[in-house]
């Protein structure tokens, strides 16, 4: 059970509802008398179950690499490419930075700033 001003109430009241959905007991004070309780409610949602935390660190990647039929060694290669690979930019995106950059310019003017970085 947990006492909380009325004040905190005002500011937290979504986070306060998801204790009491857990199970929690709320009293609201005003001035540090009791003025209410909040209780869930009998009919209400029951609180859900708690997920049971793995007895090894490692267990989802043995899993997973199980379903695989890889080691955890490759599973976790394999995931750490997969990764970079989707992080990299597409190779679309040079060309679309290059028309942006060049948008509103004329031919010519382009093709003396061209040769100019090619003699930088």
């Amino acid at each position: 059970m947990s006492t909380v001003g009325l004040a905190k109430v005002k500011a937290q009241l979504s986070a306060l509802l998801d204790a009491v959905e857990a199970g929690d007991e709320v009293v609201i004070t005003r001035m540090g008398q009791a003025v209410a309780r909040l209780v869930r409610d009998a009919q209400g949602p029951q609180p859900k179950a708690a997920v049971p935390w793995p007895q090894r660190p490692n267990e989802g990647l043995r899993q997973l690499a199980e379903r695989n039929h890889r080691s955890m060694q490759e599973q976790a290669r394999m995931m750490i490419m997969r990764y970079a690979r989707l992080s990299r930019s597409s190779p679309l995106d040079a060309p679309k930075q290059w028309r942006e950059r060049f948008k509103g310019r004329q031919f010519p003017q382009l093709i003396s700033d061209l040769r100019a970085d090619r003699y930088r």
